[in-house]
This record gives structure tokens, sequence and C-alpha cells, in this order.
């Protein structure tokens, strides 16, 4: 298993996330999960594992391999969850969210209260609900996410770990989720919409 490569350069938010920002959420955080979740499985020979299926089995088994691989991979989907290029929505992903929330500033404007409310660490997940077929938001503590919940699958996320906006931010989660808004990658959400409807799943 190799680390996950930035579909972009630490550089590329320059007005949104600065490169001192990448620095150490990217390289010295996102890496330190990474490592410590591949020596646990290298002790316990579950290298060949997808990262998905390390997830689901050490759920309420192995805490730490659990938080250490989830947490690697929630990375990996917020990275590719936001983007330095702008791109649009797609028609069937926009006509979901307009079913759903009544318009895409409607649903950007939930989606903030809900990552800004969230108590303590953790992070703020749009996801679809599969038996109830409509999009929703979700909040899960520290490493959660829908992964382990059933019937749930996820569209876009976004990080509100302390170590995600201090560097640029401070304490200011709030300013720095109108930068994170401002970036996130329709297009990604759009193709993880899309592979749901036709009973595809996507990983980071």
């Amino acid at each position: 298993m190799n680390f996950f490569k930035l579909p972009y350069s630490k550089e590329a938010f320059s007005g949104h996330l600065s490169k001192e920002s990448f620095d150490y959420h990217y390289e010295k955080h996102h890496k330190a999960y990474f490592d410590k979740m591949v020596d646990k499985l290298d002790s316990l020979g579950w290298k060949d594992l997808s990262i998905e299926d390390v997830i689901v089995k050490s759920y309420s088994n192995d805490d730490f391999l659990f938080n250490n691989a989830a947490q690697y991979w929630n990375h990996c989907f917020f990275w590719n969850s936001i983007s330095p290029e702008k791109n649009e929505v797609s028609s069937s992903f926009k006509a979901q969210v307009e079913k759903d929330f009544g318009s895409l500033e409607s649903f950007l404007k939930e989606f903030k209260a809900a990552a800004s409310s969230l108590f303590g660490s953790g992070w703020a997940w749009i996801v679809f609900n599969k038996k109830a077929d409509k999009l929703e938001i979700l909040k899960t503590s520290n490493a959660a996410n829908p992964l382990v919940m059933e019937g749930v699958v996820p569209i876009c996320v976004v990080d509100v770990w302390e170590h995600a906006y201090y560097i640029d931010y401070r304490n200011d989660r709030v300013s720095y989720l109108d930068q994170v808004l401002s970036v996130l990658n329709w297009k990604f959400m759009s193709e993880n919409y899309d592979s749901i409807k036709n009973n595809n799943g996507k990983a980071c």
C-alpha cells in the first residue's frame, strides 16, 4: 500500500490554504496515520487487504488500527473533495441537491452550519442514503466515517479537526470553512453520486 499522492501541488490553493498548512496537514498528520496503520497491518499480516476492508474489519475490535486507518482514508477523501480548479456540478447531482435541499446555496449553508457546529474534532460529510434515496449531511467525531454505517455512501467530506485550519486560521473554523467550501470539487461529488446511482461505490 502506497501513501496517497495529492492530485495537485501544495501551492495550488493560494489564498485558501497555504503550502505551510499542507506541509503539516498532509506531510505530517496524514502521513503519521498512514505509517502507524501500515506498521500495525504488517504485524497482523493484513497488508494485502484493501483500506476499506481494514476499516470495516478493525471497527469495534481494534481502536488503534481503526482510528489510524479511518483517519488515513478520511484524509484521502478530503483531498479529493476539494479542487484548485473550478468545475461544474453535473445536472443529475444538481437535480438531487435541489430536490433534497432546495438549491445549491441552501445545501452549502446547511453543510457549513453542520461543519461549524460539530463539537470537538471530526468530519462533516455529504452522503447518499440509499434506503431513503436522498442526500444527507452527517457529522462524525474523531475518526468515524460512513464506511461503517449501514446504507449510506460518502459523496464529499470536510475536515474539521483543528489541525486542518490552525496554521492558516488559528481557531477560526468558520473562516476556514468559508474558504474550503468555495473550492469544493463538484466534479468529484458528481462522479460519486453517479457511481452510487449506477450501483457502484467510489473510494478515495
